[in-house]
């Protein structure tokens, strides 16, 4: 049914035409009815300034044209059958085409619109070939602005050209769909979020290149291909969960409600990448492919690897601990000498000696990262002449060569004139939180680019109308109805939906993109008509005519979900550093930490309440330990049955409890809910693996929605750091009464060593005294046995007081000591053989020394100790003349000294008694002496934290070994 137009008559009567119009100023319009009677179409656009209608039915219309009517455009509906009979055929010729047809046959050009109902399958196609200027699909009830706009585009020739309608015959293909492809493409086209159009039969419509390109297609999806096939023979074989995806497509197509959206897990191959897709479908309500569906797929594969990495930190991550003091110094200013800890010594990998004994600054400043030692210098410049405390974070190197972050700080002290001395300070290792500091930036910043998407809603702006037309989903979004968004609405309409915070940026926007040109991508909230506030992407295009903006088209995108994530990371953030920050507070005590916990605690979660709570399981006993917030049923101190509280569900359980409102989770009648605590979140401390009871928060009122994993994350890594504090209070009260009890013991050893060198020899003197008073009143009385008996008697009372002496000597080793100090050995030898001179000529004994070194130590008890071992060695020698060496010898961080003799030697196995008091391997009728002196030598030796041992044989001399730290 191809026809030429009249091409000689048409400029002549086309500018007749619009001649006209611009006379008049309205369009004037035939319309053919089935009866020539006014429909609601016909009453409609007669309400429209913009138009003069007049009707007739399909019998008269080409001689309504013959009678000279003026008529800019003929439009007709479809349906011309009287009865209303919906049978395609119509013997008579007389349906809307052949009318319309027959208006071209004539030869006129007056441009001709087709209007049907109902949306008749190839009805587009067969009406342009005929030579109708345009078709319009409205059905009953709908507003005639489409149609409108229709009648106004094809009166001004915007209509296809001949070859242009051939070429659409050719292909088959409808330009109506073209045009309602139009908005889709213009959005969908290029974007990220890959589309399925869907005809009411369930076929293919059209696709983007994104969808083909997710799924792996190599090759463009065919117009007409019906999607179910589509899903069995290509989209099953490309993802994981095959009768998943295909029962969840299902269920969407046995509705015409928008579905429930489903993940579709697509797997990887050489012409495609591991994706994970978001499914979401919604009915298409209006147009050529009403009663079919849209189609789209994001790809969330980025925010599911952030998710993965988010649970993975999550059990990574370690409870916070205590951060106390690794080190403490002082710089000494006129000397520039730094003195350190043996602490601070290992985690800069210097010599333990060095710190103690003190060194140049410089040599301090060795182990720092060469990119941190100017900040460093500047901050103690700084600290020095202006401000008085110094702080800073940066890196060093131990002694492997392992790099730490640490935290110094140090404040100045100055002498009575405001004159700088010396500076004090400590240093903490901050290498765990700068680590957790970095993975929450690397993580936070992933998130920014992840973008969860939500709902999809599209629009278009008449720029010059100030008309917006929007779908259903959008004007669900802005709490518009959608019937009056569907007709078209001003802009102000949308833009009093928004945030009033939002709303004058968003409009600046706009206005900016009109007058630039370009894309349009901005960010804002909308409320609903419920009052609920949603975060909105908005993307679009504006299209311009003579450089004046006359359409502007996008779509919305839900990401109140991106939006939630980020403020959800930017406070888990901010109080992990508060957390970090109590944690390593070494000025707070443990109590005052707790107490700060719980406030955070109560500051992070939204409620009123925290609790450190001490649990007795098998007694049924709760204690309230510690308590942030007023309530009137809860103190400090409180006492009650465990069974009556929400503390019974944590104990042993690893992963806690939690209640978002107890009467909607059936908790009304449990005894805990009686103390109005209608929330709850508790998590079980542990103390030396066992139950110590709960650390948990409360309020009296629910909440909107449950604890979050973040949420419930903090609230455990405060538990955890609880535990350990605990632990270590433990720890240290077990040490205080440690230390309580040994000074106990000291008190008692020095009033026993007071009453030894007072009391006990004072009877010892007077024994001896009046003994050797008898004797020499009475001597020439006496017999030889009576002389004998005075004899022992002198000399019980002379061991006895030595005995005493040298318990008194042992018990003063570790209570009267002197300081530790720089001690030469070669000095110390000397002294001992000045002292033993006596024992040595009248023994005839040599007693030699190699080179001593010079120790650590307390003189004195040096003295003692080498004046015991070689005065024993010269006791012991047998019957040859005594010879005894001393030596010493460097080994690792320890000096070994020895003294070696050639005497009569002893069993092996009874070396280690030898040490002990009282204990002697020989009477004293054979060898003089009182048994403590080997005892004292071990215990000077363990006073200056080293070992004694010796080494012997019968017959071939004994070596005693002592170490003292170098």
């Amino acid at each position: 049914m191809t026809r030429e137009r009249d091409a000689a008559r048409t400029p002549d009567r086309a500018n007749r035409s619009a001649r006209q119009r611009r006379e008049r100023d309205t369009t004037r319009v035939l319309f053919v009815t089935a009866d020539g009677d006014d429909t609601d179409a016909t009453t409609a656009l007669r309400a429209d300034s913009r138009f003069t209608v007049s009707t007739t039915n399909a019998a008269d219309v080409l001689d309504e044209l013959d009678d000279g009517a003026n008529v800019d455009c003929v439009v007709s509906e479809y349906r011309l059958d009287s009865d209303d009979s919906h049978d395609d055929s119509d013997d008579d010729g007389n349906d809307g085409v052949a009318v319309l047809s027959r208006v071209v046959d004539d030869s006129r050009t007056i441009p001709s619109v087709l209007v049907s109902a109902d949306a008749v399958s190839g009805l587009p196609a067969e009406a342009l070939s005929a030579g109708v200027t345009d078709y319009v699909h409205r059905p009953p009830g709908d507003g005639v602005e489409l149609l409108a706009r229709r009648i106004l585009s094809a009166v001004a020739g915007d209509v296809p050209t001949a070859d242009e309608l051939a070429e659409e015959g050719d292909s088959g293909r409808e330009p109506s769909v073209e045009r309602y492809r139009s908005l889709a493409e213009d959005v969908f086209g290029e974007s990220d979020v890959g589309v399925f159009v869907l005809d009411d039969a369930g076929d293919v419509a059209w696709a983007n290149r994104t969808v083909e390109t997710y799924f792996g297609l190599d090759e463009t999806v065919p117009e007409g291909w019906e999607m179910a096939e589509l899903v069995t023979d290509r989209l099953e074989a490309r993802v994981v969960d095959a009768d998943g995806l295909a029962g969840g497509l299902a269920d969407v197509y046995r509705t015409d409600d928008p579905a429930e959206e489903f993940e579709i897990h697509v797997t990887s191959s050489e012409n495609r990448p591991e994706r994970y897709l978001q499914y979401r479908s919604q009915p298409i309500e209006s147009g050529e492919y009403a009663g079919g569906r849209l189609e789209l797929y994001y790809d969330v594969s980025e925010r599911k690897r952030q998710e993965r990495e988010l649970r993975e930190t999550k059990e990574r991550l370690e409870v916070a601990t205590e951060a106390g003091s690794l080190g403490t110094w002082t710089w000494e200013f006129d000397t520039d000498v730094v003195t350190a800890d043996q602490s601070l010594a290992a985690a800069y990998g210097m010599d333990p000696e060095t710190t103690v004994s003190g060194a140049h600054i410089e040599e301090f400043f060795e182990p720092v990262h060469e990119a941190d030692r100017e900040e460093v210098w500047r901050s103690l410049d700084e600290a020095v002449e202006e401000t008085g405390e110094f702080a800073a974070e940066y890196r060093v190197r131990d002694g492997s060569g392992d790099v730490s972050w640490v935290s110094s700080r140090g404040e100045v002290e100055y002498d009575e004139d405001g004159e700088a001395l010396r500076m004090n300070g400590a240093l903490t290792d901050v290498t765990d939180r700068r680590r957790r500091e970095r993975e929450l930036q690397e993580t936070k910043e992933r998130l920014e680019v992840a973008m969860t998407v939500g709902s999809v809603g599209t629009w278009d702006w008449n720029v010059t109308e100030d008309e917006v037309l929007a779908d259903a989903a959008l004007a669900d979004l802005f709490g518009l109805d959608p019937a009056d968004a569907r007709e078209g609405m001003p802009l102000e309409t949308f833009l009093s939906s928004i945030h009033p915070d939002d709303r004058r940026e968003t409009k600046r926007e706009i206005d900016a993109t009109l007058a630039s040109g370009g894309s349009f991508e901005h960010e804002y909230r909308v409320v609903s008509a419920d009052e609920t506030v949603r975060w909105v992407l908005a993307r679009g295009e504006v299209e311009f005519e003579d450089g004046e903006a006359v359409r502007f088209t996008g779509a919305l995108s839900d990401i109140t979900k991106r939006k939630r994530a980020e403020r959800e990371l930017e406070e888990s953030q901010f109080y992990l550093r508060e957390l970090y920050e109590i944690a390593s507070d070494t000025g707070s005590t443990f109590e005052k930490k707790v107490d700060r916990f719980l406030q955070l605690g109560c500051d992070r979660l939204g409620v009123d309440y925290g609790f450190l709570i001490e649990v007795d399981e098998e007694a049924d006993a709760f204690n309230v330990a510690a308590m942030y917030g007023t309530h009137e049923k809860f103190h400090e101190g409180l006492s009650a049955p465990l069974r009556d509280t929400y503390c019974k569900h944590v104990v042993g359980s690893p992963s806690g409890f939690s209640i978002r409102d107890a009467v909607a989770e059936g908790f009304a009648d449990d005894p805990a809910y009686g103390s109005g605590l209608s929330c709850y979140l508790g998590s079980e401390v542990v103390v030396d693996g066992e139950t110590f009871g709960t650390f948990c928060f409360a309020d009296t009122t629910p909440r909107d929605d449950p604890f979050t994993d973040a949420e419930q994350t903090f609230a455990e890594l405060m538990t955890e750091w609880v535990g350990y504090g605990l632990e270590r209070r433990r720890a240290q009260a077990e040490i205080e009464a440690t230390v309580e009890k040994l000074e106990r013991s000291n008190d008692r050893l020095e009033r026993f060593a007071y009453v030894a060198s007072h009391d006990l020899t004072e009877p010892l003197r007077m024994v001896s005294s009046y003994v050797q008073l008898l004797e020499r009143r009475y001597g020439d009385e006496l017999d030889e046995d009576a002389r004998e008996f005075v004899d022992y008697a002198v000399d019980g009372a002379d061991r006895m007081r030595e005995m005493i002496d040298g318990l008194l000597t042992y018990s003063r080793v570790d209570t009267q000591g002197n300081p530790l100090e720089p001690t030469e050995m070669d000095l110390v030898f000397d002294r001992t053989v000045s002292n033993l001179e006596l024992a040595i000529e009248e023994s005839d004994a040599t007693v030699t020394a190699d080179p001593l070194p010079t120790v650590r130590g307390d003189e004195t008890q040096l003295l003692t100790l080498l004046q015991n071992l070689v005065s024993n060695a010269v006791r012991y020698s047998g019957d040859d003349p005594p010879v005894v060496h001393v030596a010493a010898d460097r080994r690792d961080d320890e000096w070994v000294f020895s003294v070696r003799d050639e005497g009569i030697g002893m069993d092996p196995d009874r070396t280690d008694g030898i040490f002990q008091i009282f204990e002697r391997l020989h009477t004293s009728a054979e060898y003089e002496g009182t048994g403590i002196g080997l005892a004292v030598c071990r215990s000077i030796v363990e006073r200056h934290g080293g070992r004694i041992w010796a080494e012997s044989e019968p017959g071939a001399g004994s070596t005693f070994f002592f170490t003292i730290p170098a």
